[in-house]
């Protein structure tokens, strides 16, 4: 009713000024409307958040309580542990898409709370910047600051002025966008907390307003505060030496200051004596301008030479040489850096593609402007440019001074990213490299010969599950381990037949096929995709009714980046008991491994669906010193429990004499952690962590066996292994489910008929070219030395280990004869099915690399 009191205004006031505890003792407010109190409850739970009680927030409300309470409960959660993050970002997203409640204020305040703690400032705006309450309006300005959006800020701002202008949230927003703007406003900032000061009981929120705003005395307060109790008080200190520099405090701190260097000065000019000399070196982590040091704008080689040699000693000529070659024009540069060469012949200019700009100028027309772009750019002047290249590379032969580099990097945080990306990169001839995980073998999906960009999607990585249609969306940047971390978080009778390695990008490896344990029971990833979104050539968003079922085809197996960009997968879930049980067993030549793994050969194919064994042959030291053998080991995965499993293993692999000592029990989702070589009992939390960048050099290679191989054909590949150490081979059993999905059901045509897939894979630390080429021929040798036991005519290949040794095509163009070469080997027939879509959905080839698929047969 008009004219009705507030009877809240107290209780808000003191919280939106940071009076926590005043609000909490102000809160026992008699005759409130249901409504009301539920507010109340909602201030004064808030309040004791902001004081760090998170655990009585959590205790006292309960299932029944209301949405509101609920969602500030949420809040409570997320903040009381890191470890609670996940899990409660999960849950707030399963209310937010519940219709019923998503537009509750307070539930969209929390979400965007949380979403601006995550830093994941587009997702905060999706729920808060349609409005609706004085806080969702300051929570929009506080969001719009720290994208460093003023205008947009001051936009919310407007409404609020516009809605009430004295509201308490209208006068610390415009103090918040004054402080942000600096200058003159500083001083409006000031004036407004000084009012606040005036009207109100003291808070740390107003004092830390006054201390933004400069207010003198202030500071000084706070410098002596944060001393007294043990605090930095750097930032105090530092404010008020450049807003007040005549203040006696910091006249003071200056003295002592000029003293303290003086004395330090005097000590180290005593040690020389005792220290090395010509030059007297130093540690560059503990940075000292008094060894020599440029100007801000410069680097003097002759000045840099001071410090450089003293850092570096001869090394300092090499780094010059390196700079000279990363960044001649000095763009990267401090006091110390180091300098290029004295004479420069090559230009940046010379380096640089004169399309770049024009793409980069495209980008923001062609994307959303709710989701700016230019914060998922990356050119190589940006300071990040190496970091985010660098961390989705998974091998370190393309990280040689040589690989040819992007001219820049867009790392979509919105799907309208990836259609800008590709409409601009194709207006203005650049070529796109498609990157998910970056677990390409042969670094097609970072690498090209011609200018390029790359487009990576790694922030496109969400997963929603439906347990009731048993299906999920994954976007193509969520990871393997993301994924089953996700599902075991719904379900422990629910999986996904994927790889082993949890840090793969779903983007390629579901495209390439996707092989993986539970391929004998419910076949590939592509066998369980029932639906998929992908950016085709012109920029256009399709699913599977619009894209067509012959374009739904070709991308499940016949690698994405051939066709468009993979945006996202609808993927069924599968039926996993309870409990699964897992082994590794391993066997010795001299322990007659011989005999086990050709008897291993014999079965593995013909075992119930429910049991996978891989055999993994490597070369290992033997029982006599100076000697070598090789050590196989079984690996097995059954979908039951181990009694079951003992039953069938003596009955039709008794040579391999399993225990109930090898078994071991467990939750299928802890059995991904097994496959992956990680203890038992390691936290699944570990299938979240993300890629660290390469730590080795590897050369990989495949084949397919559709015959037995003999005993003594074995002996031979045993002898051949020894030689070619530290190469390794891996040997997985197809048959099952495998053996009844039809060649042509997907692209993936190696199905009925086979017996196993080998994986052949060596990987070495040491640099440079020569060991590179040394090992590389070494796995080559036994690849070649394998012929007479695999496939003919041709001789296939598994996509997803990718190997240019098959046959590829230039960067800049895919020649059908040069790629009826592999093509043939990854898909046989299905290639000339995958050639007639590609010219139907790509004819011009944009979508192209090393081997992708022609557009036409000629």
């Amino acid at each position: 009713m008009a004219g009705a009191p507030d009877h809240l205004f107290n209780l808000r006031n003191n919280f939106y000024l940071g009076a926590y505890q005043a609000a909490i003792n102000t809160s026992d407010l008699p005759n409130l409307s249901p409504d009301d109190a539920v507010e109340r409850d909602s201030f004064v739970y808030r309040s004791y958040i902001a004081l760090g009680s998170y655990q009585l927030v959590i205790n006292e409300i309960d299932a029944a309580a209301a949405t509101p309470l609920q969602a500030v409960k949420l809040l409570a959660l997320y903040l009381s542990s890191p470890e609670n993050k996940e899990s409660t970002i999960l849950s707030l997203k399963e209310w937010l898409a519940d219709s019923t409640i998503a537009n509750n204020v307070i539930l969209r305040l929390i979400a965007g709370i949380i979403f601006m703690h995550e830093e994941d400032y587009n997702e905060a705006l999706k729920h808060t910047n349609a409005g609706g309450t004085m806080e969702l309006h300051a929570l929009n300005v506080q969001i719009f600051l720290k994208m460093h959006r003023s205008d947009y800020a001051e936009k919310q701002l407007r409404i609020m002025q516009q809605t009430d202008e004295d509201h308490t949230l209208t006068q610390l927003a415009t103090a918040w966008l004054n402080l942000a703007v600096g200058g003159s406003k500083i001083q409006e900032a000031y004036l407004i907390f000084q009012d606040f000061s005036e009207k109100y009981p003291m808070t740390g929120l107003i004092l830390n307003g006054k201390a933004d705003a400069k207010d003198p005395e202030t500071l000084a307060n706070l410098v002596v505060c944060s001393l007294h109790i043990g605090k930095s008080s750097s930032r105090y200190l530092s404010q008020l030496k450049l807003s007040h520099p005549d203040h006696v405090l910091v006249k003071r701190a200056s003295s002592a200051e000029d003293n303290f260097e003086r004395a330090v000065q005097e000590m180290h000019d005593s040690m020389a004596p005792y220290v090395t000399k010509f030059p007297r070196e130093a540690f560059q982590n503990y940075r000292d301008l008094d060894i020599g040091s440029s100007p801000s704008n410069q680097t003097n080689f002759e000045e840099a030479k001071e410090y450089g040699l003293k850092y570096f000693k001869g090394n300092f000529l090499r780094l010059v040489k390196v700079k000279g070659m990363v960044d001649p024009d000095n763009l990267f540069k401090h006091e110390q850096s180091i300098p290029p060469p004295l004479l420069l012949s090559v230009s940046l200019a010379a380096n640089s593609d004169p399309s770049l700009d024009n793409f980069l100028q495209c980008l923001p027309n062609n994307s959303l402007p709710s989701y700016p772009i230019s914060e998922a750019i990356y050119t190589t002047s940006s300071p990040s440019f190496e970091s985010v290249l660098l961390k989705y590379i998974n091998n370190r032969r393309f990280l040689t001074p040589e690989t040819p580099k992007p001219l820049a990097i867009v790392t979509a945080l919105h799907e309208s990213h990836v259609q800008a990306t590709v409409v601009c990169a194709k207006s203005h001839g650049l070529q796109v490299r498609i990157r998910s995980g970056g677990h390409d073998y042969e670094g097609l999906s970072y690498v090209s010969e011609v200018p390029f960009v790359i487009l990576d999607m790694f922030n496109l990585r969400s997963i929603d599950i439906d347990l009731s249609s048993e299906t999920a969306w994954v976007q193509a940047g969520a990871t393997l381990g993301e994924i089953y971390y996700n599902i075991a978080n719904k379900s422990n009778v629910h999986a996904f037949p994927a790889g082993v390695c949890p840090t793969v990008g779903a983007g390629g490896h579901i495209s390439g096929g996707g092989y993986g344990t539970m391929m004998r029971k419910y076949g590939l990833s592509v066998d369980n995709v029932i639906d998929a979104k992908i950016v085709d050539v012109n920029g256009n968003v399709l699913d599977r009714e619009t894209m067509g079922e012959d374009l739904f085809w070709a991308i499940r197996g016949g690698g994405g980046a051939s066709f468009g960009v993979i945006l996202s997968w609808k993927i069924h879930l599968v039926r996993v008991p309870a409990k699964v049980t897992v082994f590794k067993v391993d066997r010795t030549l001299e322990e007659g491994a011989t005999d086990i793994f050709y008897q291993w050969q014999q079965v593995s194919t013909e075992l119930d669906k429910e049991l996978f064994i891989r055999a993994m042959p490597q070369v290992a030291n033997g029982s006599v010193e100076g000697t070598k053998t090789i050590r196989i080991s079984f690996y097995g995965l059954f979908l039951g429990r181990s009694e079951a499993l003992l039953s069938m293993m003596n009955k039709r692999f008794p040579k391999l004499g399993l225990q109930q000592s090898d078994c071991i029990e467990m939750r299928w989702i802890e059995s991904t952690l097994f496959w992956f070589d990680l203890p038992n009992g390691t936290s699944i939390d570990v299938l979240l962590d993300r890629p660290r960048g390469a730590q080795v050099f590897f050369k990989s290679k495949s084949d397919y066996v559709n015959r037995i191989v003999p005993k003594e054909d074995l002996e031979r590949i045993w002898k051949m292994m020894i030689k070619a150490e530290p190469m390794w081979m891996q040997w997985n059993p197809i048959g099952g489910r495998m053996s009844e999905i039809a060649d042509t059901a997907t692209p993936f045509p190696h199905r009925a008929g086979y017996l196993f897939k080998l994986q052949y894979s060596i990987n070495w630390s040491e640099e440079g070219s020569e060991a590179t080429d040394r090992y590389i021929s070494l796995i080559r040798e036994m690849h070649d030395s394998m012929a007479p036991y695999v496939t003919k005519f041709p001789r296939e290949a598994f996509q997803n280990y990718r190997d240019l040794d098959i046959g590829s095509s230039p960067s800049n163009q895919t020649n059908f004869e040069e790629a009826k070469e592999y093509g043939l080997k990854y898909f046989k027939g299905n290639f000339l099915r995958l050639v007639k879509v590609k010219g139907m959905v790509d004819p011009d080839n944009f979508f192209k690399h090393e081997q992708s698929i022609p557009p036409r047969w000629i």
